[in-house]
């Protein structure tokens, strides 16, 4: 009978018994053959959100937080931010521990509420401007109202790299 592995579980010695991991390209590809897949293939799913999954056992882990186990041998304390903001890119080089603020701060989309669709602006009717607002460590800072969309993306990207350091650059 198979053994239930949970990610408390997993030692790193395990994972390098059953994956082969490239830091070059941050694939991970099978060492051995079990349950329709072959030694060789590559390990993995595609998610939501552009996120690969691996599941050892019965543990559905994110590729990227096992690519950094893989590498230093212990499971990050904190989030794992992608530095270019692409959820599929795990080579080790794109991958760094983050906490949900500095997280939050390498977002490059609006979210899909936003009826703008830009990213730090929001529409005002009441002035019949756009606003533009940045957060830094939890604090909202007001960077004006603009009569254009685009001039309020530009205050809010110019703030963006002042303010945010883990803000893409």
């Amino acid at each position: 009978m198979a053994t239930r592995i949970i990610k408390e579980d997993l030692t790193i010695e395990r994972l390098r018994e059953l994956l082969d991991y490239d830091a070059e390209t941050g694939e991970f590809t099978w060492r051995v053959s079990c349950q329709g897949t072959k030694a060789g293939d590559r390990a993995g799913a595609d998610g939501s959100e552009g996120r690969r999954h691996i599941v050892i056992g019965y543990a559905r882990l994110k590729a990227h937080r096992l690519a950094w186990f893989y590498v230093y041998g212990a499971w990050p304390k904190a989030l794992v931010d992608h530095i270019n903001g692409n959820p599929a890119d795990n080579r080790i080089a794109n991958l760094r521990e983050a906490t949900m603020g500095e997280n939050l701060q390498n977002q490059r989309r609006a979210h899909k509420h936003n009826r703008t669709g830009v990213l730090g602006v929001q529409w005002r009717p009441a002035r019949n401007k756009f606003r533009a607002r940045i957060v830094v460590d939890r604090n909202e800072i007001h960077l004006g109202h603009f009569d254009t969309i685009e001039d309020a993306q530009n205050a809010y990207l110019e703030a963006k790299q002042k303010l945010h350091k883990f803000a893409p650059k």
